[in-house]
């Protein structure tokens, strides 16, 4: 998009200035070792194998959408569908809010790998994934911290991500979630 600023594209992202972030801090700064990823994304190609900046390709640089510009008469908190998922989680998951349930785009835990899908052009969406051992206390998981993207593929809705959770010991439970920002 000409003209446009990369952070006010990426709001997951904290313009640091001249500051020097954390890599783990809750929105980190986009780091030039992350363009080699998004330029592969551009070209519809997969990331860098081994690579571990941008690795689920989610910087973004084309023109953004928005719950209300996609779905302008459905309300975010309701369930067009009766599938006992608001409109707005189904769209950050990157499905149609009024189509047919999708179960393949739900978090699945397989062993030591969490799989995930969302959508990718929206700029009202943060997205979560947090960690549980007794349902009561919630931690957020950060990637290159606490998880690592094994594999990333575009789908036609965003993308599904496979992420290894190596530190993984005993029974513990995940949720991902998702909050919609506020248009300014």
């Amino acid at each position: 998009m000409a003209g446009a600023q990369l952070y006010e594209l990426n709001p997951d992202y904290k313009n640091p200035g001249s500051s020097r972030p954390a890599i783990d801090a809750p929105r980190p700064a986009i780091l030039s070792g992350m363009a080699g990823n998004l330029a592969l994304q551009l070209l519809g190609l997969p990331p860098i194998p081994g690579s571990c900046l941008n690795l689920s390709q989610q910087l973004r640089v084309g023109a953004p959408v928005t719950f209300a510009s996609l779905h302008p008469d459905l309300e975010p908190t309701g369930d067009a569908n009766r599938n006992r998922l608001s409109n707005f989680c189904e769209y950050a998951l990157g499905v149609d809010p009024e189509g047919d349930t999708r179960e393949d785009v739900l978090p699945r835990m397989e062993g030591k790998t969490l799989t995930i899908s969302r959508r990718m052009n929206a700029i009202d969406i943060t997205m979560g994934i947090e960690i549980s051992a007794d349902l009561e206390s919630w931690h957020p998981l950060s990637e290159g911290v606490t998880y690592l993207v094994e594999s990333s593929e575009e789908t036609r809705e965003g993308r599904k991500e496979r992420l290894s959770l190596p530190m993984l010991l005993g029974k513990v439970f995940f949720r991902q979630t998702f909050e919609q920002k506020r248009e300014d």
